[in-house]
């Protein structure tokens, strides 16, 4: 069986497939399945390109929050990849948060504090991941 190393040899700066999906083929017998979660704002057309060398590293699952839900509408093109999740911040959202562990020590932060809000959306992601067989969920910035 191929393990998370092998499908990434060749796979450096310069060795890399030029399509995502090539290197995500290889690994999709791979035991190992990881996926990041973030949370942006202001990206706009930065944001393609991050998830496009992301998803070409061999992350399998993309969870992007955007903590300004105005931005969806112009990175929408992103979601039609199964791969990337975009989740708006928005009134709905923000409701959520209020099942999670981490609700009583940031509710009294999140409207002031992005890392209160990052934090948030990471242990939302974690139930998301879960129920997608991501196995290593990294939180980025």
């Amino acid at each position: 069986m191929e393990t998370f190393a092998t499908a990434m040899a060749g796979a450096l700066p310069g060795q890399a497939p030029t399509e995502p999906e090539l290197l995500y083929e290889r690994l999709a017998g791979c035991p190992t399945r990881p996926g990041i979660v973030t949370t942006v704002r202001g990206m706009g057309s930065n944001l393609p390109s991050w998830v496009h060398y992301h998803l070409a590293v061999g992350f399998c699952k993309l969870y992007i929050y955007l903590d300004d839900p105005e931005e969806a509408d112009a990175l929408e093109a992103l979601a039609t990849d199964e791969r990337v999740v975009l989740t708006k911040c928005d009134d709905a959202h923000r409701a959520t948060w209020q099942d999670l562990k981490m609700w009583p020590k940031f509710a009294k932060f999140v409207d002031e504090e992005v890392q209160a809000r990052q934090e948030l959306n990471a242990e939302h992601a974690v139930g998301k991941a879960l129920r997608d067989a991501v196995t290593w969920l990294l939180h980025i910035d």
